[in-house]
């Protein structure tokens, strides 16, 4: 996990109680999640057997990947 995620995760976007909604919460993931994929570079390592066809990765993380092998 990155610098950014851990923050992220730490301070609990997606908890009942925090002060965005469900969506503003995903769109903070999706943007950090989009910088980190434009940064790739060379042959990456993925652990997603299994993500959803809608996920943060299927949907933003993979197709904006700029690597050599996957």
């Amino acid at each position: 996990m990155t610098k950014g995620g851990k923050y992220l995760d730490d301070i609990q976007l997606f908890a009942e109680d925090s002060i965005l909604t469900k969506e503003q919460a995903t769109d903070v993931w999706k943007g950090l999640s989009e910088r980190y994929a434009q940064g790739s570079s060379g042959n990456v390592y993925g652990f997603v057997e299994g993500a959803h066809v809608g996920s943060i990765f299927n949907t933003v993380e993979y197709p904006t990947l700029n690597v050599t092998q996957i």
